[in-house]
């Protein structure tokens, strides 16, 4: 019996704007490559699944495999020649839930800074 690939779906956030173009997603898999090590990242399969915005991105690794690439985001400190950091935000088990997160941490940032500046 063959078994499907389970996998996980994190949320990551950047310090600053990057772009996820053909290139830049080339230069974070090869960071990524550099901390994790070939083995681990076969075995992990991180790819870039969407941009959400300038700073936000998803990211699917397999499953069991999430807590290594996270550790790994957190190693990297330079992306297209300019200084970043990379957060994760959440992790699910589906893209769909993963959305819903997304859009529910913007419209509590979007209350934040509208009652931060009523004030």
């Amino acid at each position: 019996m063959i078994r499907k690939i389970k996998n996980r779906y994190v949320l990551v956030e950047a310090s600053s704007p990057i772009r996820l173009d053909k290139p830049g997603i080339d230069e974070l898999s090869t960071k990524l490559v550099s901390v994790l090590g070939e083995l681990s990242f076969s075995y992990a399969n991180p790819r870039v699944v969407t941009q959400y915005d300038a700073n936000t991105f998803a990211i699917r690794a397999t499953r069991s495999t999430e807590g290594h690439v996270i550790l790994a985001l957190a190693f990297i400190n330079e992306l297209a020649g300019s200084k970043v950091k990379l957060y994760t935000l959440r992790t699910s088990g589906t893209l769909a839930a993963l959305m819903k997160s997304y859009k529910r941490l913007t419209a509590t940032a979007d209350q934040a800074k509208f009652i931060s500046n009523s004030i």
